[in-house]
Parts: C-alpha cells; structure tokens; sequence
C-alpha cells in the first residue's frame, strides 16, 4: 500500500503472492502486519500490536526520540559516511572532508591519514552506538586497548603494521564495512528485537511468545554467518591486545610453550574459546556467538519453515545429522545479539587502524 502524506490518498499494489478476490465477501482469516513491533501470538484482530505493548516499555518517549535519531542516521548520515569512507580509501582528504560535512555539524581540521582515520572511526562508533541492545558495554573494551597501547605502544603499532602488510587490515576493513551495509540493510527486520532489548521493562523482555511480520531467512542466515566469522577475526586483535595489556607483548603463554598470535588466528573458530575464555572480558562477544546455529544455517539444507514459523537446520552428531528447529523469532534475537557482539569486536579493530596510522595497505 503506498499513501500520499500530502494529497492524502492511497493505493494497493498488486500482490506477489495472492491475487484479489472480487467482491465483499470476508476471508476465511485476518491476519495483522505490523512489521515496527512485536506481535504477541494469537492476539486478537483488530488489536494492534502496538497498544498491546504499549505497556511494555521502560519510557515510550525515549525509545521514539531515539528511534527518529536512528532514522535519520539510516536515511541521510549512513550514505554519507559510506562516501566517506570511499574517500577515506582513495586518499582523496578533500572530498572526505566535503562529504563529512553530511556527517558532523563541524569538520574538524586534521592534517593526516592518521588523525582522519581516529576522526572517521570515532564518529562511526558513535552512530552504531545507537543500534545495539546496550553501548556502555564497549567502554571496558575501550578501557583494555587504551591500556595496551599505554603499556606498549611500539609493540602495539608494530602489530598493526604486520596486519597492515600482510593484507589483513584492508580485509578487516571491508569485512567491517560489509556487516555493517548488511545491517542497516535489514534493519526494519531487527527494529523489534531492539526495541524489546533495550527499551522495553526486563520483566517484559520473553520474547518466546512474540512473532515478527518480516521474514528473511534468506538473507539473515549470510549476515549471521558473517557476523560470527568476522568477529573472531576481531578477537584475534582483541587477544593480543588483551596479551599485550597485561605482559606488553601479544605471546600465548601454552602447555606446549610460546606461541604467537598467527597460531591462535589459525585455529578453527569452535576451539578459539579455549584461550578467549581466560579473559573475562571478551564474555559479552563469545557469549553471542552461537558456532553451532553458525554451522546450522551454513548447511543448504536450512530453510524456514513458515508452517510452524520455525527455522529448521542441522547439527552432525557422530555419522548422523540431527535435525533441529528455532523459532523464527529466536533466531532473529540471535542475529542481532550477534551483531551487537561485533560491534563490541571492532574497538579492537579501531584502536589498531589508527595504531596503523589509519594505512589500509
């Protein structure tokens, strides 16, 4: 349905999935979209989903006046830092700072690559901050890299170096990018599980009786995937950071001796929280990063099953594959929980580009 907001009007696009039934005749059911809020299950029609979680909310107009910033972000700051960033990649400092007057009240006068890329990286994170369940939470991991590089800043700039000539800090940074793109992509699929995340009461916050109107499985599978992948990447920097914090050098300290931050980079992702689980501060990432719904919805035969709205997947168990369901619902708090732990991931990341001096190659 498009509506006129001036002309006051309205008009209904031909449906992709049904077609129109002539006459005035009800239907056998009525089914209520409302893809802003959850939808509690079996509510009756004509409630709205809405004045049926009205009641649910911590401070209703907090959530809407955080909730147009969010808006304006995705419509007018996103695209502008995008250009940025394309600027940023280009050496061109000039129409960087051209095309950041879309994303400050006041661009700042920076001589260097260095200083741009602290700028850029800061402005981003404050923007992100706005998308995910709880930003306060990234100011421990801020605390760890600020030490680090206090503690050692040769050895720190010295690692960044090695990501920056082994190629792995330009594919850092597209893979960042690209998460990001991603959510904001489908982020009117995930605006319901923010809302109940972090404006809605905790006692309120179950969310296994509650549907969502958008469904995408296709999509969210690959940026799930993404999500999880790209942010074990980023604890590598996490780890030697944290290594780096505490003993001034990024060595793991094993039971078979000295190993550097390659080995750890090398291991298969499912046995990395063997050493990311002995520094507590990486338990809000690892915490939402399922391996096994990774490997589940990586397998082709992963589909969403819309008769019982469940995803549907499977787990090797021995020779034999289990078969295993998640709400659909679930799956989407999953998602975004995930996103919400590589944001945490990339402070590491941008504590080491400006250690690079903002270089990507």
């Amino acid at each position: 349905m498009n509506l006129d907001q001036e002309a006051i009007t309205l008009e209904y696009e031909e449906p992709t999935n049904a077609h129109w039934v002539e006459g005035d005749t009800e239907g056998i059911a009525t089914a209520l979209f409302y893809p802003e809020v959850m939808i509690p299950r079996g509510l009756a029609y004509p409630m709205s989903p809405f004045i049926a979680t009205f009641g649910n909310f911590k401070d209703i107009k907090h959530y809407q006046s955080e909730e147009a910033a969010r808006r304006h972000i995705k419509d007018k700051v996103w695209p502008a830092v995008q250009r940025v960033y394309v600027h940023f990649e280009n050496g061109s400092l000039e129409l960087m700072k051209k095309d950041a007057a879309g994303i400050v009240r006041e661009v700042p006068d920076l001589p260097d690559e260095e200083n741009w890329a602290g700028w850029l990286m800061e402005v981003t994170r404050q923007y992100f901050d706005f998308f995910v369940t709880d930003p306060s939470l990234i100011n421990d991991l801020g605390m760890v890299a600020a030490k680090a590089v206090q503690r050692s800043a040769d050895t720190f700039r010295a690692l960044a170096g090695q990501y920056v000539a082994s190629g792995r800090m330009i594919a850092l940074w597209k893979e960042v990018k690209s998460v990001r793109r991603q959510f904001m992509e489908h982020y009117e699929t995930f605006l319901p599980v923010l809302m109940v995340r972090r404006y809605w009461r905790e006692d309120q916050q179950d969310i296994a009786h509650y549907e969502l109107s958008v469904k995408n499985f296709e999509d969210l599978k690959s940026f799930y995937i993404d999500c999880v992948e790209t942010s074990f990447r980023l604890l590598v920097i996490g780890l030697a950071t944290v290594l780096i914090e505490q003993t001034g050098t990024p060595t793991i300290k094993t039971s078979e001796g000295d190993r550097d931050i390659w080995w750890f980079e090398q291991m298969k992702n499912g046995i990395k929280n063997g050493q990311l689980d002995k520094h507590p501060v990486f338990k809000p990432i690892t915490d939402a990063l399922d391996l096994g719904l990774r490997n589940g919805v990586g397998h082709h035969s992963a589909h969403y099953d819309v008769s019982n709205d469940e995803i549907a997947y499977v787990k090797p168990n021995d020779a034999r594959l289990m078969q295993l369901q998640l709400s659909y619902t679930g799956f989407v708090d999953k998602a975004f929980n995930a996103f919400c732990a590589f944001e945490l991931a990339t402070m590491f990341f941008q504590f080491l580009f400006v250690a690079g001096r903002g270089k990507l190659a």
